[in-house]
C-alpha cells in the first residue's frame, strides 16, 4: 500500500483523504496538532522533574549547612550544632548565668553568638587567660558577659539596638586579634541567628 509522508515522518496511507473525503492538508494539520501535543507533554514532565530536584537539593542544602534552620528554641540550635552534652552545658551555662526574667531575652543572644564565632577551641569567642578551654567555661563566659552588658545598657538608657551596643565591647571593630576585620561582621550575624533561636511566642 502507497502512502506519503506528513511533515513530522507520519505515514498517511492515501486511501485516507480518498475514502474519506478529507484533504490532505487537513491530514498534516492533525498529524501535527498530535506531534505537539506529545511534545508538550514531554516539555512539561521534564519542567516538572527539573523543578522537584531543585527543590530536594535546595531542601537537603538547608539541611546539612543551615544545621539549625528549624530550630525552635537556643537549646535546639546548640544541640543541632554541637551535640546533646554540649546543649545540656549551654542550659547549665544559662541558667547558672542568666537571670530567670531574661532568659527569654538573651539566651538566643548566646546561642546566635556561638554560630557566629563558630569557633573550635574557642567555641563562644572568649579569648581570655581567666577563661579556662572548654566548651562549659566559653558558655558560661559568654552568658555572663551578655547578662552583664544587659544591664549595663539598662542602666545607660537602653539607646539603641542592645546587640550594637553589645558588639562593640565583645567584638570591637578594630580589635588587634582580628587582622583581616571579620569583626564587622559580628553584629550582622548574631541578629540575624538570634531572630532564628528566638523562644516561640506564647
Amino acid at each position: 500500500m502507497g502512502g506519503c509522508w506528513g511533515r513530522v515522518g507520519v505515514p498517511i496511507p492515501r486511501y485516507f483523504p480518498q475514502d474519506f473525503g478529507i484533504s490532505y492538508s487537513l491530514c498534516l494539520h492533525l498529524v501535527d496538532k498530535y506531534s505537539i501535543m506529545i511534545l508538550m507533554k514531554d516539555t512539561i514532565s521534564i519542567v516538572l522533574s527539573t523543578l522537584v530536584g531543585y527543590a530536594l537539593w535546595l531542601l537537603l542544602a538547608m539541611v546539612v549547612l543551615g544545621g539549625a534552620v528549624f530550630a525552635d528554641t537556643p537549646t535546639q540550635a546548640i544541640h543541632a550544632k554541637d551535640g546533646k552534652a554540649c546543649a545540656a552545658m549551654f542550659d547549665d551555662a544559662i541558667k547558672v548565668n542568666i537571670r530567670p526574667e531574661c532568659v527569654r531575652e538573651l539566651a538566643p543572644i548566646v546561642a546566635a553568638i556561638r554560630y557566629a564565632e563558630n569557633g573550635k577551641t574557642y567555641q563562644y569567642g572568649i579569648i581570655h587567660k581567666r577563661c579556662p578551654k572548654g566548651y562549659r567555661p566559653q558558655a558560661g563566659w559568654c552568658a555572663a558577659t551578655v547578662q552583664k552588658n544587659w544591664d549595663r545598657w539598662h542602666k545607660a538608657g537602653a539607646k539603641g539596638e542592645f546587640i550594637t551596643y553589645l558588639g562593640g565591647i565583645y567584638c570591637p571593630v578594630g580589635a588587634k586579634n582580628d587582622p583581616t576585620g571579620l569583626n564587622k561582621h559580628w553584629i550582622k550575624n548574631v541578629n540575624k541567628f538570634q531572630k532564628r533561636f528566638a523562644y516561640p511566642t506564647k
